[in-house]
């Protein structure tokens, strides 16, 4: 089909209300999308949990929250969201999530434009369709979506996930005092850790992530064990066992990015906080059991680093993991030893942040 003129839009709508780590992947478009036209206005369609990661993102002019498990359940709820999008009139829908419901909202909005997959359910009710490239890391294949548009270079585009955000003045405080209160000056480096996640197998033992933090923790460092009000329990025997500080549960997502970009390191399953410290140029480390960077989730940028225990013929067994290993023995996580963490974390402490020589964790390096 004829290709559209972005430049010739006014109103641009995006629907993603996957993951929270979906949603972080999803703003280079808007940033390209500025990128070709300025003057563009670019809504979000999201869910409650992806509003907190990006509603500081300066390339968004207007997110709609959808609650799809909620307030929005059901046809009801498509119906209440497809009158809000008729009423909004945008010129073009761009659809990086491939759902049933969002196809179903597509379908009946009226709207000129409507790009998606060729691969998302439903796919005959997008006008424009592109090719879902499975070896691609998802932020190429959201961008791709951008090559219906006339003018557009796929080819040429690297995008990194770091991103601009305008926080509010009452979220920075509230870091600014949260550092104060547990004496985190400028003398402590912190590392992150964020031990939960969604599926139970691609969960690091907390035992190992125990034994991890007490072959690293150093005067120099100081440990915040992240992660939400669920994980309160789960980031108190960490943190209980290691001197380390729980703040599961104490932040909301601004407050995490601004957290994350005080910080030399996030240690983190294959789960959203990945794709969070990419937002603001952290340095991360990822964890991989189940699943595998081949999917398309691994660290993005150029300080995302990731781990995962070599040789296993089982691994991986699940895009997005499970509640049970499949084959009853969740070798891929249990196996793979703190040491060699370790070794990934020092390198990443030598080569992003001010380690100090007097303080080093192991004589050895991987580098």
């Amino acid at each position: 089909m004829k290709k559209i003129k972005l430049a010739d839009l006014n109103k641009i709508l995006v629907i993603q209300t996957a993951f929270l780590g979906d949603t972080a992947l999803t703003i280079p478009l808007f940033k390209e999308i500025k990128n070709i036209n300025s003057n563009i206005k670019i809504s979000l369609i999201t869910s409650p949990r992806g509003y907190g990661a990006v509603k500081d993102s300066i390339y968004i002019d207007e997110i709609i929250v959808f609650d799809k498990y909620h307030e929005n359940k059901g046809i009801n709820g498509i119906k209440k969201i497809v009158k809000l999008i008729n009423q909004y009139k945008p010129d073009a829908i761009v659809s990086p999530h491939r759902s049933l419901r969002t196809s179903l909202i597509v379908a009946l909005s009226k709207v000129k434009f409507k790009i998606g997959y060729s691969n998302s359910a439903l796919n005959f009710v997008y006008n424009y369709k592109v090719h879902y490239f499975q070896n691609l890391h998802e932020i190429d294949r959201i961008l791709y979506l951008l090559s219906v548009f006339e003018g557009y270079d796929f080819r040429a585009a690297y995008v990194p996930l770091a991103s601009e955000f305008k926080f509010i003045n009452s979220d920075l405080i509230f870091i600014e005092r949260f550092i104060n209160q547990h004496k985190l000056t400028e003398q402590k480096q912190l590392i992150l850790i964020a031990p939960g996640s969604v599926w139970k197998t691609k969960m690091y033992p907390p035992d190992n992530y125990i034994e991890l933090i007490k072959k690293f923790e150093l005067p120099s460092f100081r440990c915040i064990i992240i992660g939400s009000k669920d994980e309160y329990q789960l980031c108190e025997q960490i943190a209980s066992a290691t001197n380390s500080i729980n703040a599961a549960g104490q932040l909301n997502l601004p407050q995490l990015l601004i957290l994350m970009s005080k910080s030399s390191l996030v240690i983190t399953n294959d789960s959203a906080p990945t794709h969070l410290a990419g937002l603001v140029n952290c340095p991360v480390l990822t964890i991989y059991g189940p699943t595998d960077p081949i999917f398309g989730f691994y660290p993005r940028n150029n300080n995302g680093y990731y781990v995962k225990l070599e040789g296993l013929k089982c691994q991986p067994c699940r895009i997005h993991g499970s509640n049970k290993c499949p084959i009853g023995t969740h070798k891929c996580m249990k196996e793979l030893s703190p040491e060699i963490i370790l070794q990934k974390v020092k390198f990443i402490l030598k080569n992003h942040t001010k380690f100090e020589k007097e303080n080093e964790i192991n004589p050895q390096t991987n580098e």
